[in-house]
């Protein structure tokens, strides 16, 4: 959806539509169009919907490059990558992100320039639980001092963080155009330190299971969990109990749904007169918790032997070798 601004749009558009562009910035209060002599990419959130459009200037002697639409920043470039990827790498601007993309790198997303990750950047990397930021700026002063300023930040943020800038060139885009590959980026990537937040007090965030029970404590907050399945994958839905002050709340929640969390923690933030953001964090600290003692029983699993007997053997190649193996399939599927 790359387009070209050639200045006709104010041609080409009724008045009702004039009036809709003027509102949302694509025509200036002068009546001129304002992306004109651009190339133009949609930002579009993860239903497809366009929320913003980004304007960069084709001419190289343009006194202002990069044009937005008026008002705040909103949605982020590339929005759906970090639902399926866990390491998400920020670049400076969109053409750097798709000059990554270009490559074969798909796990990127762009800000708005140095001074342009947004708390919409920052709630969408942690509801998507991204667990690994990978900052990949341009190549000078200010690139470099923004990624000082920003390792910072997620670091505090408790995301693990690798820093790295690209080769040889001031940006993607001109590492791209200077034949940059796939695999040297991937090289940076991994041999690029792994920076991690400093571990959190033991006081502050208690975890023990009692049966089928888990119970976290968390800054004097205790929650009290019920219903997690063993080796769970896209969902995570559970029976919680938070306990505070000799005040209980009692629901069901999908931790891995950032509106079940959002909904709950905001319930529970007015009855227990909170913050629901914190809520919200102690949720994510739960779910890190949780994963990391199903992978540990996965690894577990994974290192014991294991030996088929002649049996098992028979059954197997029995199954593998039915001229009606489709059909058995089938009909287990339709058991199940």
């Amino acid at each position: 959806n790359i387009g070209y601004a050639d200045g006709s749009l104010l041609q080409l558009a009724s008045n009702g539509q004039r009036d809709f562009l003027k509102e949302i910035g694509v025509i200036r209060d002068s009546g001129k169009e304002h992306l004109t002599g651009c190339l133009v990419f949609p930002i579009k959130d993860d239903q497809g919907r366009t929320l913003g459009l980004y304007g960069r200037s084709i001419s190289p002697t343009s006194k202002t490059p990069h044009l937005y639409l008026k008002g705040n920043h909103k949605g982020i470039f590339n929005r759906k990558t970090s639902k399926v990827y866990d390491e998400i790498i920020l670049t400076e601007c969109i053409i750097d992100c798709l000059s990554l993309v270009q490559l074969g790198i798909e796990n990127v997303q762009a800000i708005y320039g140095t001074g342009g990750f947004t708390p919409e950047h920052l709630e969408t990397l942690r509801a998507d639980r991204v667990k690994t930021i990978i900052i990949a700026l341009d190549n000078d002063k200010p690139g470099r001092e923004a990624s000082e300023k920003y390792k910072a930040q997620l670091l505090d943020e408790g995301f693990q963080v690798k820093v790295i800038f690209p080769a040889g060139a001031k940006d993607w885009n001109e590492y791209l155009l200077q034949k940059g590959t796939k695999a040297e980026v991937l090289k940076q990537i991994e041999e690029a330190e792994l920076l991690k937040a400093e571990p959190k007090e033991p006081s502050e965030f208690e975890a023990r299971k009692e049966g089928q029970k888990y119970l976290f404590t968390i800054k004097g907050l205790c929650y009290r969990l019920l219903g997690v399945k063993p080796a769970f994958v896209s969902s995570l839905r559970v029976n919680i109990r938070a306990e505070f002050e000799e005040r209980n709340f009692l629901d069901n929640v999908d931790l891995y749904s950032a509106r079940s969390r959002s909904v709950f923690s905001q319930n529970l933030a007015q009855l227990f007169g909170m913050e629901a953001s914190r809520i919200e964090k102690d949720l994510l600290q739960i779910v890190e918790h949780l994963e990391e003692e199903r992978d540990k029983a996965l690894m577990e699993f994974a290192d014991k032997p294991v030996t088929m007997t002649d049996d098992d053997k028979a059954l197997g190649l029995e199954l593998l070798q039915d001229p009606n193996l489709f059909d058995r399939i089938l009909e287990d599927t339709e058991t199940l």
